[in-house]
């Protein structure tokens, strides 16, 4: 009785734990496959693989310290739903694996005049900035207001003999093809402020809440005229926003 008692309370710990684990692994929600069901058996799979060896190790010391005797069918039956499981683990992966196939980016290009000599580049201010910030290594995802936000901004600028300061953006994602990869490019808001001699960017890019995330992300080549100060603002108490580097052309 004690035997059972025990391994119903792993069982429940078990599966306690499985929903808590799931619902908090943010990644997979918001990078698994396109079908939440095909998602969600994919996860339980994955807790089964690991699950059902260990509570089988288990049972087998019980079994030899209480003298419990379990029938043959009881193991059969757990083996096999550790190799459904395994086949559910490698058809899950597989159709996320297809959704990452193909790679598109759409380039957008902005000239600004700024006859500064100092040009100050920053983060542009959002509301949920400051609260996300402990959590900013944690995970680069993040829904705010209906939106999904992804830390997947990169920053380069480059010295230029023009008089004018070109942004250019190019915006990237993947797909299952061409066109889906474009699709998913579609969902891609990111924001930047050129204000006087300040340019702010949004070091998140923002789609919509129950987009799934396939490599979207930016990147920022930001041309300054030659002989200008480039100026980095960012706060100090908090992890950079993003790297900004020096690229040669």
């Amino acid at each position: 009785m004690l035997s059972l008692v025990f391994i119903f309370s792993l069982i429940i710990t078990g599966i306690s734990s499985f929903i808590a684990l799931s619902f908090s692994n943010f990644f997979i929600r918001v990078a698994g496959p396109e079908s939440s069901i095909i998602s969600f058996a994919g996860i339980v799979s994955a807790y089964l693989i690991i699950g059902i060896p260990v509570l089988l190790l288990i049972a087998f010391f019980i079994r030899i310290a209480f003298k419990v005797k379990v029938r043959p069918e009881v193991n059969f039956t757990a083996w096999t739903i550790w190799f459904i499981a395994l086949f559910f683990v490698f058809y899950a992966g597989t159709m996320t694996a297809v959704d990452f196939k193909k790679q598109q980016s759409i380039i957008k290009k902005s000239e600004f005049s700024i006859p500064d000599n100092s040009i100050y580049i920053g983060e542009m201010s959002y509301d949920f900035l400051p609260e996300y910030y402990p959590d900013y290594i944690k995970s680069p995802f993040k829904i705010y207001n209906d939106s999904l936000y992804v830390k997947y901004v990169d920053v380069q600028y480059f010295e230029s003999d023009s008089p004018f300061v070109t942004i250019e953006q190019e915006f990237f994602a993947r797909g299952m093809n061409d066109k889906k990869a474009i699709q998913n490019i579609n969902k891609i808001q990111s924001s930047f402020l050129v204000n006087g001699n300040k340019i702010n960017i949004l070091p998140f890019i923002r789609m919509p809440k129950n987009s799934k995330w396939r490599n979207q992300g930016i990147k920022y080549k930001i041309y300054i005229p030659k002989g200008k100060n480039v100026i980095f603002e960012y706060d100090e108490n908090h992890a950079k926003p993003f790297e900004i580097d020096l690229m040669e052309k």
